[in-house]
């Protein structure tokens, strides 16, 4: 199974944003700024640039690791998700993961996210 680590932040929230995801073991990772908007929306941009890489490398097995209460909680079903713009966001990743045969999403806890939440701050920072 691969497990990939993901992390959407956002000065202001709104405001300028970044994604970052780090694939374990191995060389793979993705850190970019998006277009300005919420926490939640870059928490989901990392999620769904995530998937598609695994999509794209057809990967078999993957858990996928965030610090973002509300985005595991919806990708889970567990959370109704109601705001319009998450909605569309919430329906592209259900349609990355219908492509992965062996999918989870788990919550962890801020402090295990740290390298990603590291590479999203340097990419607000401009230090990239």
């Amino acid at each position: 199974m691969t497990t990939i680590w993901i992390d959407g932040a956002s000065r202001s929230n709104p405001g300028p944003s970044a994604i970052a995801y780090i694939f374990e073991g191995g060389p793979r990772r993705g850190i970019r700024l998006v277009n300005e908007g919420t926490n939640n929306r870059a928490e989901y941009l990392a999620l769904l640039e995530a998937l598609r890489v695994a999509v794209v490398l057809k990967l078999e097995e993957v858990q996928v690791l965030s610090d973002s209460k509300l985005v595991v909680n919806q990708v889970n079903d567990e959370y109704a998700c109601r705001e319009p713009q998450l909605k569309i966001l919430l329906a592209r990743a259900k349609n990355y993961i219908r492509q992965i045969p062996k999918f989870r999403i788990n919550l962890i806890p801020r402090v295990e996210n740290k390298e990603a939440d590291k590479l999203c701050n340097m990419a607000l920072d401009g230090k990239l």
